[in-house]
């Protein structure tokens, strides 16, 4: 039999997914086949030198379609040449080829894709987003859970009007049903499934500290993955952040992840007249609750959370004494945030939270630092992060300014000064909102005399969106 020639422009299959998806386990896996083969990530080909300008002029200018595509094959060529190792040409591949582009501009411009590729299917690669969010604290690579939501609902509405021509893995069924997974995502590609798939399943994939398979028990036949590689947020997400993820609790649900859905009841113990507004929880169809009288008031409600649900004051704090959800107790209050109490709803409790991560979320520096109400902190960079962060932290915090070298001015009445001016005030903390010039910012903080950790760290939380 002839082996096949391959075109550059003609990949048999596409692999969309978010970094800390569980790309690169998938690469190797599908790598294992005889017949097919995946390319690198192409993390978003703009960033390719020569090969970025013709993808964005395919993407932004006006020119015809016949021009676009040209555009296109010669970023792939671009592509091409680079590859090394097994990847060292797409021409010199026998079988199918898959083409892995991962990002959140890939999926909105999915359209476009497929008129590129008609005859490519799709392989929508998904992990749940709260594990995401951990593996991007770990390892400061990742992208905010919002864009999940993003992607998740561009790429359900394809599958709507596509069904047969893409199939969703979640990171998860891979570690836990591996074989049953790798085999229908062969008889998808149409491959030859291989035992030899399993394979990198028994080595440390990125940052796993330990592989999903035992390699004894690999090549002894048996496949017993170790289920503690999924839903780590169970066991280490803290309570804050896992409250903030309630904005996707509907999007987790379409994707078949766990969420929390029940009937309960709310105790609120009170002094007097309060106002209080629920998350994750809801009495009588509203999230805003008004108690109108002193002792005890029980509140039915309707839970449809994440993991952990919250109660916020905002009138008449200082009479309320206790509140307590009748399926799981006494509310604590917040470590990052006033008047602000939560509770978690998983049964796992979160004893093994990173205490040293590369990113931090606001909780685990209000946990870490305790900062006060007089604690003179900075953000670094005047820039759509840090507007969204500051949009989502509702704590009593000054910030005494924003640091930025290439803008002037103020944002919401902070002021925005250079790096060399902002090394003259006492700051008692920098926050860093730009995890993708991270970097960059922290050479520069360095040379101005800042140690990382004990200075500055980069920080964010989940519900940001930028």
């Amino acid at each position: 039999m002839l082996r096949r020639k391959h075109n550059i422009m003609d990949p048999s299959f596409l692999l969309i997914s978010l970094p800390r998806s569980g790309t690169t386990l998938l690469e190797n896996i599908i790598n294992k086949a005889s017949d097919c083969w995946l390319s690198p990530e192409c993390h978003w080909l703009p960033f390719m030198h020569e090969a970025g300008h013709q993808f964005i002029h395919y993407y932004k200018n006006g020119r015809s379609k016949k021009e676009k595509k040209e555009a296109w094959h010669n970023a792939l060529r671009q592509l091409n040449a680079s590859l090394t190792g097994r990847n060292a040409s797409l021409t010199d591949q026998k079988g199918r080829w898959g083409l892995q582009v991962i990002g959140q501009k890939n999926a909105e411009n999915m359209p476009l894709l497929q008129d590129l590729y008609p005859g490519a299917k799709i392989v929508h690669l998904t992990r749940d987003p709260r594990d995401t969010f951990l593996s991007m604290l770990r390892t400061g690579i990742g992208v905010f859970p919002s864009q999940f939501r993003k992607q998740g609902n561009i790429m359900t509405r394809l599958m709507a009007e596509y069904p047969d021509r893409i199939h969703r893995i979640r990171y998860e069924d891979l570690i836990l049903q591996p074989d049953k997974t790798i085999s229908k995502l062969c008889d998808f590609l149409e491959c030859t499934y291989s035992p030899a798939m399993l394979e990198p399943l028994t080595r440390r994939i990125s940052q796993n500290q330990k592989p999903a398979l035992a390699r004894t028990d690999f090549y002894r036949g048996r496949i017993r993955p170790d289920p503690q590689l999924a839903a780590r947020w169970k066991r280490q997400m803290h309570v804050e952040d896992l409250a903030r993820f309630n904005f996707l609790t509907e999007t987790l649900k379409n994707f078949g992840y766990p969420v929390i859905s029940m009937k309960s009841a709310l105790e609120i113990e009170s002094d007097g007249p309060c106002r209080l507004v629920l998350a994750g929880m809801s009495s009588q169809g509203s999230e805003t609750v008004d108690i109108d009288k002193s002792g005890n008031t029980q509140l039915p409600i309707t839970i449809n959370c994440a993991g952990a649900v919250t109660v916020r004051i905002v009138e008449g704090a200082h009479l309320v004494r206790r509140i307590h959800l009748a399926c799981a107790g006494e509310l604590s209050p917040s470590a990052s945030e006033q008047d602000c109490f939560h509770i978690r709803l998983v049964p796992e409790t979160a004893d093994r939270i990173p205490s040293h991560s590369m990113v931090r979320s606001w909780a685990l520096f209000c946990l870490s630092s305790k900062p006060g109400p007089k604690a003179r902190i900075a953000l670094y960079t005047a820039g759509g992060a840090t507007r969204a962060f500051i949009e989502r932290i509702r704590a009593q915090i000054h910030w005494e300014c924003i640091i930025d070298s290439s803008i002037q001015g103020s944002i919401q009445g902070i002021p925005i000064i250079p790096p060399e001016a902002a090394a003259a005030k006492d700051l008692d903390y920098i926050l860093v909102t730009s995890l993708a010039n991270y970097r960059s910012i922290r050479e520069t903080l360095e040379k101005l005399g800042y140690s990382e950790g004990r200075h500055f760290c980069p920080v964010c939380v989940p519900d940001q969106d930028i």
